[in-house]
């Protein structure tokens, strides 16, 4: 669970009962998205961590990667993850899956929910429904929700609508690594986050998306990680100069947050996208999704 000192501590007990009055006092009523407050410079973060998704998260095995990188950093956040082929929110939610076992069992400090980067109205309504009935289990096993944005497939359009939207009705934290995605795209365009079938993360892109997330839930800086970026206990062959890329991308977004926008990136990024799915590397499982 959650052990940082006596005043990172009293800070977030702080946040929660603001959050319980200006809701009348009952926290399960819909409040406003309230960021994981920062730790005191210099102290260790212990975290508990749940992912439920699909390939997106299973590709490169994103939850150990977080681990991994936390370890690095003097931190220790222990992962578990269910995810399956081509599995959206609403399968998982079905009575008897795996994914409200491991919920229910408890323990958790988050629940990491991944969701879609989409304009479709349909789709972000049943998004919305889905966070909601997820929000009330991790409620009860005494978690709090956070939504992990997935990007668009190269040369789609970056959306966050439904995202929002999911993650303000139940106050949940919205990890804004899509943004990081996006962000990289359009400034380092020869980064290669993209595997061969255009979907799926290469190595390169599941260390972004992990150090995205670490930044966001502990608060500690990714400029400050080390210039050896390892995925899934695999250090990977990325210049100096790419890897502090990736960091600094990560602190921009975990920094600026995720923004509703146009829904729309640019020829700047589509091409960016294009070359990145072009030069991006296979890796095992990455045709399923």
């Amino acid at each position: 669970m959650i052990t940082h000192n006596l005043r990172w501590v009293i800070g977030v007990i702080s946040a929660v009962v603001l959050v319980a009055c200006a809701n009348g006092g009952d926290p399960t009523i819909e409040g406003p998205i309230v960021d994981p407050l920062p730790p005191p410079a210099g102290s260790s973060v212990t975290l508990a961590v749940l992912f439920i998704g699909n390939s997106l998260t299973y590709v490169n095995d994103l939850p150990a990667t977080l681990t991994g990188v936390a370890a690095g950093n003097g931190d220790r956040i222990r992962t578990e993850m269910v995810a399956g082929p081509r599995v959206g929110l609403g399968r998982h939610l079905v009575a008897g899956s795996e994914a409200r076992a491991a919920i229910q069992r408890g323990g958790w400090d988050y629940v990491v929910l991944q969701t879609g980067s989409t304009s479709d109205s349909a789709f972000n309504a049943d998004l919305v429904n889905d966070v909601r009935q997820f929000d009330v289990l991790a409620r009860a096993g005494g978690a709090r929700t956070a939504l992990y944005v997935t990007w668009a497939s190269a040369g789609g359009d970056f959306c966050f609508a439904g995202s929002l939207a999911a993650a303000a009705a139940v106050n949940a934290v919205l990890l804004p690594t899509s943004v990081a995605w996006e962000r990289t795209l359009r400034q380092y365009p020869s980064a290669l986050l993209y595997g061969p079938d255009g979907a799926h993360p290469s190595p390169a892109g599941t260390y972004l998306v992990a150090i995205t997330i670490y930044e966001t839930l502990t608060g500690h800086d990714a400029r400050t990680l080390s210039d050896r970026a390892v995925v899934n206990g695999v250090a990977l062959n990325e210049p100096l100069s790419a890897v502090r890329q990736l960091q600094e991308a990560a602190h921009s977004a975990s920094s600026d947050g995720v923004e509703a926008g146009d829904c729309g990136q640019g020829a700047d990024v589509r091409q960016s996208a294009a070359r990145s799915r072009e030069g991006g590397r296979q890796v095992d499982g990455s045709a399923r999704r």
